[in-house]
């Protein structure tokens, strides 16, 4: 749930560290450094590779909010807040030749599309192509699922928010958690805001949208069409038909929440400040051609409407991170 605090394109980072779902290199020098400092890590089971780190608390400094731990010593009220204004100065103190000596070298993040046969839209392929359309300063809202574990594998630009919440795996939050980052980044003047969600979890929380087109908002709904509950069928069951879900016709999704308001019956209500509702487009996608063509379109990257993208992805892929996350959640939910 980390991803973009700390700035993607800097010399030294290579990645997100969640257990063994972390790329070898990260993983080797991560746990193998002398100190770990860890600031409010929260260690969930989706948020740590199902509890696979392997961070000994003999090594490990953490910073929360109203605590610190020092390897096995617990200094209650004494936070971040506090200690964390201090901790910068002392290592800026060390200067150039400092962090020269201890600089250890993991390959530079970056998107990178993979040499693939066939023009469908791949998990391997859909994610670094993602990071190649945004923009400093985007927001990225991620649905827990395919989604959030999908854009561990695309580099963000500086200044990127990332909004992601798979602390409880309750689907179908991103929709409505779209709205209020919609609305924030309109009030700062900051960046675009991109959704990403699956054709199941959209289910859960669909009239959002309609609030969105009230409100005259202009996200990027990015919706995967893959046929159902993608991260269930890998976790257990890809052929059950409780992982199937009753499709939706997503080409009149924003037509159908944009029935126009009627006249106002009152003074009141005709002095109402709500702004004009979203203009909106519908885009289907089904290849990696017309995905990449339509981001590099530079009317599409103009965010002067509400536009919903589904992106039909193949039934059964998956992004790496969830493949292993899903083998490892399957094994510890297993009985005998």
């Amino acid at each position: 749930m980390g991803k973009a605090i700390i700035d993607e394109d800097h010399a030294q980072y290579g990645g997100i560290y969640v257990g063994n779902l972390t790329t070898e290199p990260v993983k080797q020098v991560l746990e193998s450094a002398d100190v770990l400092i860890m600031l409010g890590s929260l260690k969930s089971d989706f948020n740590s590779g199902n509890f696979s780190y392997r961070t000994p608390r003999s090594r490990t400094i953490e910073l929360h909010s109203d605590y610190t731990t020092i390897g096995y010593s617990h200094y209650p009220g004494i936070g971040m807040k506090r200690l964390l204004p201090k901790l910068s100065a002392m290592l800026a103190a060390g200067g150039e030749k400092r962090r020269e000596e201890t600089m250890q070298v993991v390959p530079k993040f970056t998107n990178v599309l993979p040499d693939e046969k066939g023009d469908a839209i791949s998990q391997a392929w859909l994610w670094p192509r993602m990071g190649m359309f945004f923009q400093p300063k985007d927001q990225v809202v991620v649905e827990t699922g395919t989604s959030s574990f999908g854009m561990l594998e695309a580099k963000l630009p500086r200044e990127t928010r990332w909004v992601s919440q798979v602390l409880w795996g309750s689907i179908g939050w991103s929709v409505g958690a779209t709205l209020g980052v919609a609305l924030a980044a309109r009030e700062l003047q900051i960046g675009r805001t991109h959704l990403f969600v699956g054709d199941g979890s959209l289910q859960l929380t669909v009239q959002e949208v309609g609030t969105m087109i009230k409100h005259g908002l202009n996200p990027y709904l990015f919706v995967l069409n893959n046929d159902g509950y993608e991260i269930e069928r890998q976790i257990h069951g890809p052929q059950r038909s409780y992982n199937d879900i009753q499709p939706y016709d997503h080409s009149i999704l924003l037509d159908f929440f944009s029935r126009p308001k009627t006249a106002p019956q009152s003074q009141e209500e005709s002095h109402s400040k709500d702004p004009e509702p979203s203009k909106k487009q519908y885009y289907a996608v089904k290849t990696k051609k017309e995905l990449d063509e339509l981001l590099s379109d530079a009317d599409f990257n103009v965010p002067d409407r509400i536009r919903l993208i589904e992106i039909f992805v193949p039934r059964g892929d998956a992004p790496t991170a969830l493949k292993r996350q899903a083998e490892a959640t399957g094994s510890a939910n297993k009985y005998d």
